[in-house]
């Protein structure tokens, strides 16, 4: 049944308490301090928490008033002394620990974590399209002269033209698209007062003016992602803003922008941002001659998969502190370990021990200290025999921790002193999940290396190797269905469920691989599980069901249908095993009671067995059958006594002849010997022909004997009626025939 666990966790107290860190506000940092202000208080490993002061007498912070908001915060413990106020924490280990600061100002904080964006230049994305067109309007072409340097930029390569007049002695239309068509890959027309230039890649047209160049038309199939930053943008920003820029799909570059050169105040100009915009990879920038200065951004990729777009950094505004009081730390090296105990029984020299109580913490210097432990919960009543309790403690290692025994102490025991340093300790706790079984566990099996299985519901069990008072619930399995009954073969448990049955295979607990067959063979007896040379075998529905890794089966399918099995009533079906024979016994829906006897082969041999029990029993020392009588109530065994055999009645099968015959001759070999010295024994003969009897006689020896003749049929039949073995029976057409039997 198991050994209970204790139920309430120990008390425990240590003679060697270590006391809280302290330190003191003092009356000059507390007269300075004023109503507002702002204290960050941390205590221990707990989250800081603000407070704000209020006033005390005379509408001032006082020392009276600091010590009440001190003692509203968790884990603080504020005292008024002469000198100020004492501040400590209410607990005391190795972590103890008090800051008070005061918040004295902000400072913006702009770790990648914390800080927020706003939009500054919206995200553009470049274009492509089948080519690339540029139109000179009629007001571009009238401000051309004659003689003037135009360079046309088609695809890749660059073209200067000078201009020459047309109709009326000026620049026209029609002179313009006489030009252009010497240029390869250029398509150009007039369209109205305008020209249309397209080409398949980029169209570029520029009119020189002095030394530099005027742009009057740019277009591209493929073009960047461009964006003009706009001179209200950049004056809304402020030196030391930072932005982050986003190229393609590249990650964000941030970086701050500095005051132009010369500015007072310092201000952010065109040529400030354009350095800032100049260290970002994969745009070009340039600044736009217009009247307030503007920004021009273009992405060196083209086409769709370009584009760019910038966010404002907003950083998080942090306060800053500075500390007003803070303690030292804990001198003492100290420990925080816990305690559990256990219950130890003993039946003989058998001791069996329970699983832990629940834990209680405590935090003593790691030496020199002395601990006391007591409040131990008084065992349960019962046929139990306490005799010990084990004391454990935790240890701590660098990359485990365990309990380890402290000491074994009479149960009758009310306290223990723990002085012992931690080198002392070397037994470790093993019985973490040794509970007791399921109240409601039961069809216990033995299985190798020393386990125990059982069940209850749709759960499997399993014991601790060799401590069949210890079932780990960690080591439960669940079914999808309720379970029948269980069976072992090899390293393997059969689970009959009313379902599919179920093989778990295993050497211990922790290992244990479960499998769900896939034949729907319902388990309909409990009892009717016996295991065999070959694996397990079960009563189902349908028959004789066998189950062994590898290998399922119903192998009686050949002896009886659905129908014909039913009728015996397989629900009530008891089975054992005898010599390699399964015998199955069972109760019909009349009551009657008959068992049938059967061995594994691929037809297996079958006889009924006449025997009326109610439970049976396999010895396993000597492995002999015995049963009890329900007619009686008397217990019998099987095949044990050598002169006093059981009759049988045996019939052979309907042996079809090819045509009519009469046998003229019989042979019996039996136990002849047997038959003399046992008084009473004997062996009676019937022969049929077509379902006729035709002989009937006792075998007396083994002289053959002649049988009547006049019969002449197909089919014929042998029956064995006796208690004596037989070895062999032979029919003949003639005496002479069976000597060459």
């Amino acid at each position: 049944m198991g050994v209970p666990a204790p139920t309430g966790a120990p008390t425990i107290s240590s003679a060697n308490a270590v006391t809280s860190p302290t330190t003191t506000i003092t009356t000059a940092q507390i007269s300075a301090l004023v109503v507002g202000d702002i204290l960050n208080i941390t205590v221990d490993a707990n989250a800081a928490v603000n407070v704000t002061l209020t006033a005390g007498t005379g509408g001032v912070v006082t020392d009276v008033s600091l010590t009440a908001q001190l003692n509203g915060v968790t884990g603080l413990v504020a005292t008024v002394v002469g000198t100020g106020v004492s501040v400590k924490t209410s607990s005391a280990t190795s972590t103890s620990q008090v800051t008070i600061k005061k918040k004295t100002g902000t400072t913006n904080n702009y770790d990648s974590s914390v800080v927020t964006y706003t939009t500054f230049v919206g995200t553009v994305t470049g274009t492509t399209k089948s080519s690339a067109s540029v139109t000179l309007l009629a007001a571009q072409i009238s401000t051309l002269l004659v003689n003037d340097t135009v360079t046309v930029t088609c695809n890749s390569a660059t073209y200067t033209l000078v201009l020459v007049a047309g109709t009326g002695g000026v620049v026209t239309a029609a002179s313009l698209v006489s030009q252009f068509s010497a240029i390869s890959g250029l398509t150009s027309s007039v369209s109205g007062t305008s020209v249309i230039a397209s080409a398949s890649a980029s169209v570029i047209i520029k009119r020189k003016t002095g030394t530099t160049y005027q742009t009057l038309g740019e277009d591209y199939a493929s073009a960047p992602a461009t964006v003009t930053i706009s001179a209200a943008q950049i004056a809304s920003l402020a030196p030391g803003d930072y932005l982050s820029a986003t190229v393609n799909s590249n990650p964000p570059v941030a970086g701050s922008v500095s005051a132009g050169a010369g500015t007072f105040p310092a201000a952010v100009t065109a040529d400030s941002l354009l350095s800032a915009l100049n260290l970002v990879f994969g745009i070009t920038s340039s600044i736009n001659a217009d009247a307030a200065p503007t920004i021009t951004v273009k992405t060196v990729l083209t086409g769709t998969s370009a584009s760019f777009g910038i966010r404002k950094v907003v950083p998080r505004v942090d306060p800053v502190y500075t500390v007003l009081a803070q303690t030292t730390a804990v001198t003492a090296v100290l420990e925080t370990r816990s305690y559990v105990y256990t219950y130890v029984t003993e039946l003989g020299v058998v001791a069996e021990e329970s699983a832990p109580s629940p834990a209680t913490l405590a935090t003593v210097k790691a030496s020199g200290d002395s601990v006391t432990i007591s409040g131990f919960s008084a065992p349960p009543s019962g046929n139990y025999n306490f005799r010990y309790k084990r004391i454990y403690r935790s240890v701590v290692g660098a990359t485990t921790s365990s309990y380890l025994l402290v000491a074994e102490i009479p149960i009758a025991n009310t306290s223990y002193v723990d002085t012992k340093a931690v080198t002392d300790l070397t037994v470790t706790l093993e019985s973490t999940y040794y509970t007791p079984p399921p109240s409601t566990l039961k069809g216990l099996v033995a299985m190798p290396n020393g386990m125990l299985a059982g069940f209850t519901g749709n759960q499997i069990w399993f014991c601790e190797p060799y401590l069949p008072h210890a079932w780990p619930s960690i080591y439960m399995l669940t079914t999808d269905y309720p379970i029948v009954g269980l069976g072992v073969f090899g390293n393997s448990l059969f689970v009959g469920t009313t379902r599919n049955p179920y093989m778990v295979t295993g050497t211990t607990p922790t290992s244990m691989a479960q499998e769900k067959l896939p034949m729907v063979q319902p388990c309909v007896s409990k009892k009717s599980i016996v295991s065999d040379q070959f694996g397990v075998l079960y009563a189902s529905p349908n028959g004789l069901a066998a189950v062994a890794p590898g290998t399922q089966d119903v192998i009686t399918t050949p002896l009886y249908t659905r129908d014909e099995w039913q009728a015996i009533n397989p629900s009530t079906l008891i089975g054992s095993v005898y010599n390699n024979m399964y015998f199955g016994f069972y109760t019909t829906s009349t009551g009657a009671r008959n068992s049938i006897v059967l061995k594994r082969a691929d037809v297996p041999p079958l006889s009924n067995f006449d025997a009326d029990a109610k439970a049976v029993f396999v010895e396993p020392v000597t492995g002999a059958v015995h049963y009890l009588s329900a007619a009686d109530a008397k217990i019998y065994t099987v095949d044990t006594s050598t002169s006093a055999n059981t009759i049988y009645q045996w019939k052979s099968k309907k042996f079809l002849l090819p045509q009519p015959a009469n046998f003229a001759a019989l042979q019996i070999h039996a136990d002849y010997v047997y038959k003399a010295a046992n008084s009473g024994s004997y062996v009676t003969v019937n022969i049929y022909a077509d379902g006729t009897l035709v002989s009937t006689g006792s075998a007396v020896s083994d002289i053959p004997v002649r049988l009547p003749a006049g019969t002449k049929s197909y089919y014929w039949e042998i029956e064995l009626i006796g208690n004596v073995p037989v070895r062999r029976v032979a029919i003949s057409t003639s005496v002479a025939e069976l000597k060459g039997v």
